[in-house]
């Protein structure tokens, strides 16, 4: 954050103007921090000098609120997009997710699963892992097992090793966390679908089994 301050005390003291280049080197080390008040007042200077925040601009915006889980602003910017008119897709509107998910605000997750369905974009392996950490961190397992249903039906998701294998740690997890002792369950009946959809992955591409690959 130092250097991103010290950046832009430099930036105002230039007689030269600045270009979108120079503008976006700045953003990116706010965002990097993740600083989004200094990241958004780097974009109120592009405009006041009438360069106008490109899409992917507002993507890191969004992405930056999740990691400080900042479901509201998160939105905002979502909503500052559709105003002027940009596309979003499925990885703005995953990092949009993130953050409520972070904040522990699922149901608030799911409202955004549903709007982005209806507008024609699919959730994909990112957006149902995204959500399955969401009931983690909200110790949820019968959300979880909703959400595991979900991946598993959704054929557009192809559910291989790289996927599966993050899933079956979350589910574990959350097993352990919500109940060690317990040998059936929801959760434990999870686990055991994502171990055998893995092995069958597993199988498909010729790979010997054993306990380590499946987690």
């Amino acid at each position: 954050k130092k250097k991103a301050e010290w950046v832009w005390q430099e930036m105002q003291k230039s007689k030269f103007p600045l270009d979108q280049k120079a503008y976006k080197t700045l953003f990116k080390l706010y965002i990097k921090v993740p600083d989004v008040d200094g990241a958004v007042r780097v974009c109120k200077e592009m405009e006041r000098n009438s360069i106008q925040m490109t899409p992917d601009m507002y993507a890191s915006l969004i992405s930056a609120c999740a990691e400080v889980a900042d479901d509201n602003r998160a939105l905002e910017f979502l909503r500052e997009m559709e105003k002027r008119r940009m596309k979003l897709n499925v990885i703005t509107y995953t990092s949009a997710i993130n953050a409520y998910c972070k904040s522990r605000d699922l149901a608030g997750a799911d409202r955004l699963v549903a709007e982005m369905s209806n507008k024609g974009i699919r959730p994909n392996a990112i957006t149902y892992m995204t959500l399955l950490r969401g009931c983690e961190i909200q110790n949820d397992p019968v959300r979880a097992m909703m959400t595991f249903k979900a991946v598993k039906d959704d054929a557009r998701v192809t559910l291989d090793a790289e996927i599966l294998r993050p899933i079956l740690r979350i589910l574990k997890r959350m097993a352990n966390a919500h109940n060690p002792s317990e040998k059936e369950g929801p959760a434990r009946s999870m686990i055991k679908d994502a171990k055998d959809a893995l092995a069958s992955d597993l199988i498909k591409k010729g790979l010997k089994i054993n306990g380590a690959q499946l987690g």
